[in-house]
């Protein structure tokens, strides 16, 4: 299994934000906003991100509730001893995250929008002020206009990419490792997955096992028939690929 972490675009652009929320004047806000479609290497980037600024990570889930909520961020900043109601919670979350002053980054922060978990969210960076950082999917930043107390304190947001091709090429040096890649495959993989990472690292996978088991160490877009590839419509069969190609001449 592939352990590397590709230096993406939207890697760089989430650096960039968290880089700014970090060395923000102090009368400015300090909540980012990080969104984009299913695929773009958003929880990737926050990985990097983590590891670049020492951030606490955690992942919402869509069975979260508040308690929970806190639990978990109790955890992350490992104060497994606090117990008591959610306003003793959250007010010890924001005593820690002031002290330690490392950003708090919450992916999939679109299921904090139920149950009054984006208050809490509020409440914890009211408490703080350490740089917090909602990374969610394609209607996250409209969805949080509905609070405006919220909304009124972000100061940078920033909406994902789709890959372009020195994406892909990353890509294809982790997930393709040992074989060759031409240009003319990137461009293809690029099309038919219209610039999703996930898909595109899914793909270069599907045409690192093909190729082994064929002994090859080089691939063009002759080699794509052979593979059944990974698209935005669900899978793409080698009689499509071979279509597409026919069409294009």
């Amino acid at each position: 299994m592939q352990g590397d972490l590709a230096p993406l675009r939207n890697v760089a652009a989430l650096l960039e934000m968290v880089d700014q929320l970090q060395h923000r004047s102090v009368t400015l806000p300090g909540i980012g906003v990080f969104f984009g479609r299913h695929g773009a290497g958003k929880t990737s980037a926050t990985t990097l991100a983590a590891n670049e600024y020492d951030a606490h990570i955690v992942q919402a889930k869509s069975t979260w509730t508040r308690q929970h909520m806190a639990d978990v961020l109790l955890e992350e900043l490992e104060m497994k001893g606090v117990r008591g109601t959610l306003p003793r919670k959250a007010d010890a979350i924001s005593r820690a995250l002031a002290l330690s002053d490392r950003p708090l980054i919450i992916d999939d922060a679109q299921y904090l929008m139920k149950s009054g978990m984006m208050d809490v969210a509020r409440d914890i960076y009211e408490g703080c002020f350490t740089p917090l950082i909602f990374v969610g999917e394609p209607d996250f930043e409209a969805n949080l206009t509905k609070w405006p107390n919220i909304y009124d304190r972000v100061l940078v947001s920033t909406e994902t990419l789709p890959c372009n091709a020195a994406d892909a090429g990353h890509l294809a040096r982790i997930y393709c490792a040992g074989v060759e890649v031409s240009p003319d495959v990137l461009d293809e993989l690029l099309r038919l997955t219209d610039g999703s990472a996930r898909k595109l690292s899914v793909n270069f996978e599907r045409i690192r096992e093909a190729a082994r088991r064929r002994g090859q160490r080089q691939v063009d877009t002759d080699f794509l028939s052979l593979v059944k590839l990974h698209g935005i419509g669900g899978a793409i069969s080698a009689q499509l690929v071979n279509q597409r190609k026919r069409g294009a001449a």
